[in-house]
């Protein structure tokens, strides 16, 4: 492990996270889907390739929300990512993001994502 590696929140445009923070707000509506990725880069902010990088979901109340997949593999660039898959209960659902391998003592990280009628 390279001292001060960390994880980071990925994404663009207006609903962008700030990658410093340990979490990170999102909304979907009932039965769509939103992509969760992060990067996981050492001390001086180079990429960390070839890290297991695993996706815990806790759907709390949003009953029938999933991943597309609860690992994957970090690439050349530091990324990796899945699917957040949306069930038709409105509620929150939490996924917790950690490295494994070599790199499992970095601090997770976490979307909350809000679960929504496309009315809502």
């Amino acid at each position: 492990m390279s001292a001060g590696s960390r994880l980071e929140h990925v994404a663009e445009g207006a609903d962008a996270c700030n990658p410093a923070q340990p979490f990170c707000a999102k909304n979907v509506t009932f039965s769509s889907s939103l992509p969760l990725k992060v990067r996981l880069v050492d001390g001086d902010g180079n990429p960390i390739d070839n890290t297991t990088i695993n996706f815990e979901l806790n759907a709390g109340n949003a009953a029938g929300t999933t991943l597309g997949a609860a690992s994957a593999i970090s690439d050349a660039g530091g990324f990796a990512e899945t699917e957040l898959r949306a069930g038709t209960t409105a509620g929150t659902a939490d996924v917790t993001v950690s490295a494994g391998g070599a790199e499992a003592s970095i601090d997770p990280i976490k979307f909350v994502v809000a679960v929504n009628s496309k009315g809502a």
